[in-house]
């Protein structure tokens, strides 16, 4: 029997995996047929709709039972989120400035939205389910 805390770490991980593909896709399907810029915010868009999915699911099957909890979940699932970018960035011989451009949102970059996601998700799927009904 899974627990609550390892279901949702679980899940983090299940999305850290599905947003590497994401980004393959991205890059082998998407910039060709949409440039650069067009597929990031499409990319974003797609990893973005699976962390609100996968919290929503993950909240009717293993239930965070208050918003401290969610938030710790959220800030945990962030802070993962942002030191896996950063770590795969330096394994990969990326300048910080190229992992800091992808958050310029005056540019167009929309990348910010996926840790700001992160953290948010988990606490609104928890403070939804306390206002619909059981069943």
């Amino acid at each position: 029997m899974t627990t609550t805390r390892g279901a949702w770490t679980l899940a983090w991980c299940g999305i850290a995996g599905a947003a590497v593909a994401n980004g393959g896709l991205r890059e082998r399907v998407l910039v060709p047929r949409l440039g650069t810029l067009r597929a990031h915010q499409v990319s974003t868009g797609v990893l973005v709709t699976t962390i609100v999915a996968t919290a929503s699911v993950l909240q009717r099957r293993h239930p965070l039972p208050d918003r401290t909890t969610a938030l710790r979940v959220g800030l945990g699932w962030s802070a993962g989120t942002l030191a896996f970018e950063l770590g795969a960035g330096a394994v990969r011989g990326l300048p910080l400035s190229d992992l800091v451009a992808d958050y310029d949102l005056r540019a167009g970059r929309l990348w910010g939205f996926v840790p700001l996601t992160m953290a948010v998700a988990p606490v609104l799927v928890e403070r939804i389910s306390r206002r619909r009904p059981a069943g």
